[in-house]
């Protein structure tokens, strides 16, 4: 994400069900996850890997940009940056 000049904050550590990291983007994402020159926070999971019912309920009630990305492709994706 770094690499394609975004700003990132590894948040995993802070837990209670919050995302795994916060990411700043001057890109243009595509118009369901946010607005350009925004925060995005993004949940990371494997390919198969399953939200818990703690970051399910905090994704939902989030009225904030928050995303569940499953590869590096749909992380670009979500900041504009594909």
């Amino acid at each position: 994400m770094r690499d394609a000049g975004c700003t990132v904050y590894i948040t995993s550590g802070v837990g209670k069900d919050f995302p795994d990291l916060v990411v700043g983007t001057t890109g243009t994402p595509p118009e369901w996850v946010t607005k350009p020159g925004t925060t995005i926070l993004m949940e990371i999971k494997t390919e198969d890997g399953k939200l818990s019912e703690g970051q399910r309920l905090f994704l939902e009630k989030f009225k904030g940009a928050a995303v569940v990305v499953r590869s590096v492709d749909e992380a670009l994706i979500a900041v504009g940056k594909e």
